[in-house]
């Protein structure tokens, strides 16, 4: 079956409205939007209240991890825009974002580095029949034990264009992916950079696929186009 459509691309950054100062965790709506500046209000923005885009004006430190759920009055799921390219450091605490079974998560203009998950997905994990949209953005200094140092996907949509994944790791014994781990669904790279990543298997990313008569002739479905893969490194497959 085709991939979904991205999301819708973002407003540029001289239509966006102007934060207001806040003194608390709720981030600054306007309408369906938000501008946040704090991990706290990142948290609130996309958990709590229907912002289906949200503006992050500055960069700040990971606190919470960030949990994208399917909401009906979210039907287009959430766009976490960076304004200026703002960085999110996890500072090697939690990974930065799951999205959960069915939602959909867009994130444009963004570096997310050093993201920690003691099993699966570094920065980013994405549940059955999610999707995951990456444009603009890179995930740095990321790590899992198992499976991802950057993006776990599990029978669900990852799409990356023009994203960089660097120095990204899942170097444990049993660690796979050291950027990217796909187990069935979709996986999309175009414009994209994958640089000096490393796990025991597969040091830029790992695709297991089921054959025909596994798991009713459940597929991963690999498309690659004008991207690179540069000094990653694996002890079985690079």
């Amino acid at each position: 079956s085709p991939l979904p459509s991205p999301l819708p691309s973002p407003l540029p950054s001289s239509s966006l409205p102007s934060p207001l100062p806040s003194v608390s965790s709720m981030p600054t709506q306007f309408a369906d939007s938000c501008n946040v500046s704090t991990s706290i209000q990142l948290k609130q923005a996309v958990e709590v209240l229907t912002c289906s885009t949200v503006f992050l004006m500055n960069g700040f430190t990971m606190k919470l991890k960030v949990t994208v759920s399917k909401r009906s009055e979210l039907p287009s799921g959430v766009s976490v825009v960076g304004v200026n390219n703002p960085i999110l450091d996890a500072d090697f605490e939690v990974s930065h974002f799951e999205v959960e079974v069915g939602a959909r998560l867009s994130l444009i203009g963004l570096t997310l580095i050093n993201g920690y998950a003691t099993d699966y997905g570094g920065t980013v994990t994405v549940r059955r029949g999610a999707y995951l949209y990456l444009e603009r953005s890179q995930i740095l200094f990321s790590y899992a034990k198992s499976y991802g140092g950057a993006v776990y996907s599990n029978y669900a949509t990852v799409v990356a264009n023009a994203t960089r994944f660097e120095n990204c790791s899942a170097a444990t014994d049993s660690g796979r992916g050291g950027a990217l781990a796909v187990f069935y669904g979709n996986l999309t790279l175009e414009s994209t950079s994958l640089v000096g990543n490393e796990a025991f298997y597969g040091g830029a990313m790992f695709v297991y696929s089921g054959d025909e008569k596994a798991l009713n002739g459940t597929r991963a479905y690999l498309t690659i186009s004008r991207s690179n893969f540069l000094k990653s490194t694996a002890k079985i497959g690079r």
